[in-house]
């Protein structure tokens, strides 16, 4: 009898010669049968590709606003994302929050009509065929009722696993949509792909309170040991995909967590570092991307991360090689690369969303009452915008406030304090296209966000604690703007050198100014303010409720809110000083006539 001969792991090679008898060979088959992996089948193996994208904060294209800047929005991504489609069948397409923000087409969407409408990035990612998405702190922001017609429109599921109810037998009035939910199952080519929805543990600050009323919102790290359990065992999730709205930061936003007197906020660091049964991360909310280039090696966490950048910059992939094994799937291999926004927007996209985007083409084309006469100096750009932004609310507030001081309306708006943001952007015009009337797009590009108003009662010196980085912004110190508020019917006193042993960001004290004209600005020189004394200040919701940290810094507390206004809440800033510029009877402030003058050219 010839010897059979073997080479190789299960496979059975030629022999140098054939029994010829059958019970012979039945008895070399059973042998063979006992040799471990002598005929054992090649492993079962699969490809699955991830693609994902974060933070577009509404942008179909950047070009709409941003003509000449940097190419951006998801129509400049559509294109590699039907290639993919195209090569991959399979392909799990995902969104890591904050989709439906801060862009002029979702906020003429949102609030231009009687009603909300579905955004075009939405009518964009339905044509696309996302998979899912995850709930962003910025998407929040426009409240449930207005979330839930995104949410009810979306072709795909929107996620939110660690937001809960605080009584899990009784679901909280005003109760978010029901198509928000822990995790999305979906079926890949015989896989069962589970995707864990984890929103920012940070969702409510700088958010009005009563968005999350009789709810908690746990740490991601809470919710996967939670949730991954449960889609592997109850549900026999092949793999777990954790879609996340938080960075990898946990130092930053364990110090953000101290300066709120919040909880802990740990964000996707931790999830990285442990893996917690995870066969991939998609981070958002940073604004990072990563990785910046292909990367074949095994990843620095425990489990591999992408990380989606923002506005459409680019859309980061993963292509995960998978094998049976002992009746399970195991993710043997990982590529990971980024694909950067084309300098073009895909037809095909803009022809979906069209009608959309020439609406808010002619609604940005709007002319105002007024135009650049000269290129301004930053300095006088910015004084302009606070003398703006306080006569923009103090008026709107003697027009709608109620509750306070006994005066009349319009009394208490000449004496109004305001301390809104240092947040406006120095984008002027081209020299020729300075005679032009300015339109809806600058006010756009000057404010990118949408910031309302709040009213508080506070003491002189909480405003200097609030104060403390304009302090810092005015001695030439590198500030964050976000942190920068400007005082608007008040005089910030810098002492002539700075305290000893301190770095110089305490103020001397704060007066009052009496008068602020529309017509001169402020004038005069009121009595400096005693520290105790309590005055109604308008600040942004924003900074009221946590954002920045400034409010938990000068121990603001919710009993020190003014009566709100019937609008609070509703009306932008950016809004308010449109409409003073839409007014050609508006007189502007000294820091303005400079460089702003009304619009006598001919629009026509």
């Amino acid at each position: 009898m010839c010897p059979v001969l073997m080479a190789g792991r299960g496979d059975l090679e030629k022999t140098t010669c054939w029994p010829r008898r059958p019970a012979v060979w039945a008895a070399l088959l059973a042998l063979a049968l006992l040799i471990p992996g002598a005929t054992a089948q090649a492993a079962e193996r699969r490809t699955l590709v991830v693609a994902a994208t974060g933070d577009l904060k509404g942008w179909v294209t950047r070009e709409l606003l941003y003509p000449r800047g940097k190419p951006g929005g998801l129509a400049h991504l559509a294109r590699e994302i039907r290639h993919l489609q195209k090569t991959h069948p399979g392909l799990v397409l995902l969104d890591a929050g904050d989709a439906f923000s801060e862009s002029p087409d979702v906020v003429l969407a949102l609030t231009g009509g009687k009603a909300p409408s579905a955004p075009p990035i939405l009518t964009l990612m339905n044509q696309l065929g996302y998979s899912a998405a995850v709930l962003g702190n910025m998407d929040l922001a426009w409240g449930w009722e207005t979330l839930g017609v995104i949410i009810r429109q979306a072709s795909f599921p929107m996620l939110a696993a660690n937001l809960e109810p605080e009584s899990p037998n009784r679901a909280p009035s005003g109760a978010r949509p029901p198509g928000l939910v822990p995790y999305a199952l979906l079926e890949r080519d015989g896989l069962r792909v589970a995707v864990l929805g984890l929103t920012a543990p940070g969702l409510g600050v700088g958010r009005e309170p009563s968005l999350l009323a009789g709810y908690r919102v746990t740490t991601p790290e809470e919710a996967a040991r939670r949730w991954v359990p449960l889609l592997r065992e109850s549900l026999e999730a092949d793999l777990v995909l954790g879609l996340v709205h938080a960075g990898l930061d946990d130092d930053f936003d364990r110090s953000t967590a101290l300066r709120l007197a919040l909880p802990g906020l740990a964000g996707a660091g931790r999830l990285a570092a442990r893996g917690w049964g995870l066969d991939l991360l998609v981070s958002g909310g940073a604004h990072r991307l990563s990785p910046l280039k292909r990367e074949d090696a095994a990843s620095p966490h425990a489990v591999p991360v992408l990380e989606t950048g923002a506005r459409g910059e680019a859309l980061v992939l993963a292509e995960l090689e998978l094998e049976a094994t002992g009746g399970r799937w195991q993710v043997t291999g990982m590529k990971r690369r980024p694909v950067l926004a084309l300098d073009t927007a895909d037809p095909e996209a803009l022809g979906v969303t069209a009608p959309q985007l020439e609406k808010t083409r002619a609604w940005l084309a709007e002319p105002l009452a007024f135009r650049i006469s000269r290129k301004p100096r930053k300095k006088e750009f910015h004084a302009c915008a606070g003398d703006l932004q306080h006569l923009a609310l103090t008026g709107w507030a003697g027009k709608h406030q109620t509750g306070g001081s006994s005066d009349t309306a319009g009394e208490s708006a000449s004496r109004a304090i305001t301390m809104l943001p240092h947040q406006w952007r120095y984008s002027i015009p081209l020299k020729e296209e300075r005679e032009r009337a300015l339109t809806r797009a600058d006010l756009y590009r000057w404010i990118p966000y949408g910031d309302t108003p709040w009213r508080v009662l506070i003491t002189a010196r909480q405003m200097e604690l609030l104060l403390e980085p304009y302090v810092r912004n005015q001695r030439g110190w590198k500030t964050p703007p976000s942190l920068v508020l400007w005082p608007g019917g008040l005089q910030a006193v810098l002492p002539e050198t700075p305290p000893s042993g301190r770095r110089g960001s305490e103020l001397a004290g704060l007066r009052a100014l009496p008068v602020f004209h529309r017509a001169s600005g402020p004038a005069g020189e009121g009595p400096f303010l005693p520290r105790d004394s309590r005055h109604e200040v308008w600040l942004t919701g924003y900074i009221r409720h946590g954002g920045g940290g400034l409010a938990a810094r000068a121990l603001i507390h919710p009993e020190q809110d003014g009566a709100q206004p019937p609008q609070a809440g509703r009306v932008s800033i950016r809004e308010l000083v449109l409409g003073l510029l839409q007014e050609p009877k508006t007189i502007l402030p000294p820091a303005c006539k400079n460089w702003l003058a009304g619009n006598s050219v001919n629009l026509n």
